[in-house]
């Protein structure tokens, strides 16, 4: 009873003060707001809008848009939802299925408390289009979307996730600019370039991934990430533009991808909590520039991948680990891609050995040589030491390799050997540089040697060579020689045999023939006949030596410069020599005239017409046909004659 007693004394009360007041203090219960509709459409009438208030506060909170097709573009204004009274109330956006794309400034500064479900008919995202939608924490981005506008979701402040779909194609500068809670994003494989000032002030993002499929980024990507600590850029970018991680507080490391070529202005000015930068070695000498400031403020220190110093400054200051990138703002950094450690390398992995650089090689590997090397300690005159280099390129890089005869041997399938020296130490009998070796079908003529694989050697180019000592090449299908440079001492320079397949496609070739009599030589055993074809090059002849030394091999020349006359014999099928030299003194081959060759005579009709059958076609089988006009030069009668021998 007291209770109640107290309780009605505390409602007059209150009465009491109430009637005290003006009627001007005392608010009003607000009519719910009635239905605001239009047209919103690129075409019109082809979408419409509905504002509507749900709340029944006398306040708009909701907008529907349903129709097909695209929307129309607004301007700095927004939409007409955007420029009433309530558009900082609007929190629920619905986008009907059906419309194609979301103009630009479509829902710009509205307050967007729930999440915004893009429908999957829409195709492109407007510029601006949810720009200062800081009330929205999520926001679906459907497989359906290409492209996305300049500053399409800059300023989202409360927005924290957010997923590209592979579909995207193409984002605009600044698209996701201080959305301040977004911690990570993802770049489809389908981007290949990215804007301008795409993060700037992403404070808070952590990760970023970047597809290798982008080649190229805009300025100020990830300007005052503070949040950003660790980055690798997409393997394909050969440029780092200006302000690229300027300000990024939290950036420990970074790694700059092998084809970048220039570190623009402000890269990583900064950049307080830098402390490594790791630099991957190109495959190829290469420059790279330092823009102006572009580690100003920040502890950068150098490291790189591989051993040994990794480049040298301006052409002259060795760059060792360790060094302060700001000491090198505004320098050029001239890649050394000479000094990794060993004997031979793949890549950029040095191998103590060069046959232990051959034994880690994988098929279409390149493995190079580093330093001169001398074999002939190691595997001494008729060791016969196989090296397999199937499905490989040996590179010299410009090396020497010391042999002595049948010391080493080249052996396998598919491989390439190029560019460097060969040299066969000199001995009384043969001395070869270079050996390519396979199988001995038949009898081993090297006496205890062990054989080599079970099958020839096939497929092998030997291009741009020194080979002093000459290329003696046995049981080998298809070895093709490429601007190389041999030397035969005491036997030929090239010596097809044992079954082999070798062509000459260009380079020089010459030999003292002391035991051999000839500079090239192929040869058939038993049942292995050796080929010796010459497409190419120029080879030179001691004199009273011969061209060739042939031991029933089939040599087959179709061109080629030689300082004597090619005997007929060794010409290919369809090639007669060429007796008279040219004008540097070289004699050649040429293509022997075929049946059918046309001899045109005019104004000779009631003329003698003598023809001489000579060497470019076989007299035995000569036909001379002569196609002549009667008299008057109207009609023209065929007659033929045909002679034989």
């Amino acid at each position: 009873m007291k209770k109640q007693k107290k309780l009605i004394s505390l409602v007059l009360a209150v009465l009491m003060v109430v009637t005290m007041l003006p009627l001007s203090a005392i608010p009003a219960f607000a009519a719910k707001k009635a239905d605001q509709t239009g047209n919103c459409g690129a075409n019109g009438n082809n979408i419409t809008y509905r504002l509507q208030d749900t709340n029944s506060d006398g306040i708009f909170d909701k907008v529907t848009l349903t129709g097909s097709g695209a929307m129309a573009d607004y301007g700095y204004n927004g939409s007409p939802w955007c420029q009433t009274t309530d558009s900082g109330y609007i929190n629920d956006i619905i986008i009907g299925s059906g419309i194609t794309t979301i103009g630009d400034y479509a829902f710009y500064s509205l307050k967007a408390g729930n999440a915004i479900t893009i429908p999957n008919t829409v195709t492109s995202i407007g510029a601006n289009a949810f720009r200062n939608c800081y009330g929205c924490p999520s926001i679906t981005i459907p497989s359906s979307v290409t492209s996305i506008g300049d500053s399409a979701f800059a300023s989202c402040r409360v927005l924290t996730s957010l997923t590209i779909p592979s579909s995207v194609t193409s984002i605009g500068n600044e698209a996701f600019a201080s959305c301040y809670k977004i911690t990570s994003i993802t770049i489809p494989d389908s981007v290949t370039n990215l804007g301008n000032r795409l993060f700037d002030w992403c404070s808070n993002l952590e990760t970023a991934n970047l597809p290798k499929s982008v080649t190229s980024m805009g300025t100020y990507m990830f300007t005052s990430c503070r949040s950003l600590k660790n980055v690798r850029l997409p393997e394909n970018l050969t440029t780092l533009p200006r302000g690229t991680f300027s300000g990024c507080t939290s950036l420990a490391t970074v790694t700059i991808p092998s084809g970048v070529t220039s570190i623009n202005d402000y890269a990583f000015d900064g950049c307080t909590a830098l402390s490594t930068v790791t630099f991957e070695r190109p495959s190829d000498s290469q420059n790279l520039s330092i823009g102006t400031d572009s580690f100003a403020n920040c502890p950068a220190q150098l490291a790189y991948t591989g051993s040994g110093d990794l480049a040298l400054l301006d052409g002259e200051t060795v760059l060792e680990e360790g060094a302060t990138l700001s000491d090198y703002n505004t320098k050029t950094l001239a890649w050394d891609v000479t000094t990794i450690e060993g004997e031979a390398a793949i890549g950029r992995v040095g191998y103590p050995t060069l046959e232990e650089a051959i034994a880690a090689a994988q098929p279409g590997d390149t493995v190079t040589l580093l330093k001169n090397i001398d074999f002939r300690e190691d595997y001494p005159w008729g060791t016969a030491h196989y090296i397999d280099i199937s499905g490989i390129t040996l590179d010299l890089d410009g090396h020497q390799i010391d042999v002595q005869n049948f010391g080493v041997i080249w052996t396998g399938q598919n491989f390439t050997i190029k560019n460097g020296t060969f040299v066969g130490e000199k001995r009384t009998s043969t001395s070869y540089g270079l050996h390519v070796y396979g199988k001995d079908n038949t009898t081993d003529s090297l006496g205890d040697l062990p054989q080599a694989a079970d099958v020839p050697v096939q497929n092998a180019v030997l291009e741009d060579l020194t080979i002093v000592g000459g290329a003696n090449i046995w049981y080998a299908e298809n070895v093709v020689l490429k601007n190389c440079e041999v030397t035969g001492q005491n036997y030929y320079a090239v010596w097809a045999n044992y079954g082999s397949d070798v062509t000459i496609e260009s380079g020089t070739y010459t030999s003292d023939c002391v035991k051999t009599n000839g500079v090239l030589g192929a040869q058939n055993n038993a049942d292995a006949g050796g080929s010796l074809k010459v497409t190419g090059g120029d080879v030179t002849v001691p004199a009273n030596k011969n061209l060739v030394y042939n031991k029933s091999g089939d040599v087959a020349i179709s061109g080629g410069t030689y300082n004597v006359v090619v005997p007929q014999k060794y010409c290919a099928n369809g090639y007669v020599p060429v007796t008279e030299p040219n004008a540097q003194g070289k004699y050649t081959v040429e293509r022997a005239r075929e049946d059918g060759y046309n001899l045109t005579v005019e104004d000779c009709i009631h003329m003698n017409l003598y023809v001489t059958v000579d060497d470019y076609v076989d007299p035995a089988n000569a036909v001379l046909t002569v196609t002549y006009n009667e008299a008057d030069k109207q009609t023209p009668t065929p007659t033929t004659v045909e002679y034989s021998g």
